[in-house]
């Protein structure tokens, strides 16, 4: 049987690729991708879900892989490590916005999709978009810095749709507004108004500080939630 700490410089490993190199040529579009989905409702919270996957290209990867969608106590640990990241994310946007952010663990899930591992971290984001009248705004954590080669996702709440946005998405439909990886979103601000509602327009960039929030630390976290996870439980 494969030890734990096998198990750990595994993942670790895989975490990286997924990260650091592009999708493989010629892969088909139903195949799992990695991605931020922002998910708000009329209140301004928001359900972010950050999805990862992992290529499966041997018995070892395949096997520490299978370890972690196994054991939910070791979910739960890696949900925990990356709710305590994105709560120190929170905090800095809400030095930024002026506005109480909070985060809380929701749900996570490891699952295999063919040759392909899917790891699917979810937390609730209290006050991530700003409530102006009938618009959401949403801006921090993704306008100053942000950066990441997997695609962003916000999703308008049902009577809702992105009335404007700022850089202009890649993809939008269905009140969902999509931009694909490695987009500049410095001034970041997408705008969901009520349906019926006369369009706001988003306003002008305004600049970013130093204090910047690189993919919120994608890389970082999830070798440390995933790797450091199953050291700690080996037996």
């Amino acid at each position: 049987m494969i030890s734990n700490r096998a198990i750990a410089t595994v993942l670790a490993g895989l975490v990286v690729c997924s990260i650091a190199v592009a999708p493989v040529a010629g892969a088909q579009e139903s195949e799992p991708e990695p991605s931020t989905i922002v998910e708000v409702d009329d209140e301004g919270d928001a359900m972010v879900t950050l999805t990862m996957t992992y290529d499966l290209d041997s018995d070892e990867e395949t096997d520490a892989f299978e370890s972690l969608e196994g054991d939910e106590e070791a979910q739960t640990d890696a949900l925990d490590r990356y709710e305590g990241n994105m709560q120190s994310v929170a905090d800095t946007a809400s030095d930024r916005t002026d506005r109480s952010m909070a985060v809380t663990a929701e749900s996570v899930s490891a699952e295999r999709d063919g040759d392909i591992g899917v790891l699917s971290m979810t937390v609730e984001w209290t006050n991530l978009a700003a409530v102006e009248g009938e618009d959401l705004v949403v801006t921090e954590p993704f306008a100053s810095g942000y950066e990441t080669d997997h695609s962003l996702t916000v999703v308008a709440p049902d009577g809702h749709h992105v009335s404007d946005a700022a850089p202009t998405p890649d993809d939008e439909a269905d009140g969902t507004a999509t931009w694909v990886g490695g987009t500049d979103l410095d001034g970041f601000e997408a705008v969901l108004t009520s349906d019926g509602e006369a369009t706001t327009g988003a306003d002008d960039a305004g600049e970013s500080d130093d204090d910047s929030l690189p993919g919120f630390g994608v890389g970082v976290t999830l070798v440390a939630l995933i790797g450091a996870t199953m050291i700690a439980r080996r037996r």
